[in-house]
């Protein structure tokens, strides 16, 4: 591998943490009842696993599946618990 690749390599895997180092996983609860009409279902009360990043926070169900929305949208939706 030359020295060349080897930087490129070593600045994608120093980019990746940049990111990383921003996401914060907690819970949360959803504070209203919503149903999408083609998507997934948040009933209100119901706790989820939520991974926080500075503009974004993706919310994820027990079973897997998770949505990635706006911190603004989270805020009017879910509450951190």
């Amino acid at each position: 591998m030359s020295k060349e690749m080897r930087e490129q390599i070593d600045k994608v895997k120093n980019f990746g943490e940049f990111l990383n180092e921003h996401i914060e996983q907690s819970r949360c609860v959803c504070i209203k009842n919503i149903k999408f009409k083609n998507g997934m279902n948040y009933f209100k009360d119901l706790t989820y696993t939520c991974e926080m990043n500075i503009d974004r926070v993706s919310v994820g169900y027990e079973d897997g599946r998770f949505t990635t929305m706006s911190k603004d949208i989270f805020d009017i939706h879910f509450q951190v618990i």
